[in-house]
């Protein structure tokens, strides 16, 4: 992961900082403790993730995501450590 600073413009929010940098806006709360909506002005941290990662979407299954990614089902629970796969996770493959 690459991490570096950045300063929230005057109309950003949460969501359009998170589409911007192609992030999980979960991953921007999470990182900086956040309690509430960012404000123009506020310095937050933001991680990139390098390396390929697939933000899981609803419906999606390992085993679909397998057929989709073209990796095996069991290499994808491995590399990712969990049994089980939620909307919203960011998943190695």
């Amino acid at each position: 992961m690459k991490n570096f600073f950045y300063r929230v413009l005057e109309f950003d929010t949460l969501k359009s900082v998170a589409e911007k940098f192609n992030v999980h806006a979960l991953d921007i709360i999470t990182l900086n403790g956040l309690k509430g909506e960012i404000e123009g002005g506020d310095v937050i941290e933001i991680s990139l993730y390098e390396g390929d990662f697939y933000v899981v979407q609803p419906q999606d299954t390992f085993y679909s995501l397998s057929k989709k990614l073209g990796v095996d089902e069991r290499v994808l629970r491995e590399k990712n450590k969990m049994p089980y796969i939620f909307y919203g996770v960011r998943l190695k493959y």
